[in-house]
């Protein structure tokens, strides 16, 4: 299901955002909207991870002193996930 492929992309996101901390010393945050595309260029090496014409559309953003990133899409069940790995709906 598409919320299934939304929840594996947000526990990669996860994931990612935890080497891009060990390097970096904080979390990779976005814009809201669609940051899909800034998201695979930083967090992913350029690599196509997250379809960017998907019916899903990724944003990071600062929550505390963490992190939030939402996958949102019309007409599907909008999803979230911190830095503490809890994945919930938004």
């Amino acid at each position: 299901s598409k919320v299934a492929a939304a929840d594996n992309n947000l526990r990669t996101i996860y994931l990612m955002q935890r080497d891009y901390y060990s390097e970096n010393k904080s979390y990779y945050t976005t814009s809201t909207g669609n940051q899909t595309r800034q998201i695979n260029d930083i967090l992913f090496d350029g690599n196509k991870t997250l379809d960017e014409s998907g019916d899903y559309v990724y944003f990071i953003e600062r929550n505390g002193s963490g992190y939030r990133v939402h996958a949102n899409a019309y007409g599907l069940q909008n999803r979230c996930i911190d830095h503490q790995n809890n994945l919930v709906n938004c």
